[in-house]
C-alpha cells in the first residue's frame, strides 16, 4: 500500500508573524525571517481519527 498526502494547508496569521507593531509583510527581510521560523504546530495540531 502506498500512502500519499491528501492536501497541504498553509496557515499564516499576523498575530504569530508580526514583530511588535511592525507588520511582517511590510519589510521583505523581516518577512523572510519570520516565515523561516514559522511553525504552526506550536499552536495547533492535527490528529487523525479511526
Amino acid at each position: 500500500m502506498i500512502y500519499r498526502p491528501l492536501f497541504k494547508i498553509d496557515i499564516y496569521h499576523h498575530y504569530f508573524l508580526d514583530d511588535g507593531t511592525v507588520s511582517f509583510d511590510e519589510n521583505s527581510i523581516l518577512k523572510q525571517k519570520q516565515l523561516a521560523k514559522y511553525n504552526w504546530q506550536t499552536f495547533g495540531h492535527v490528529k487523525p481519527t479511526k
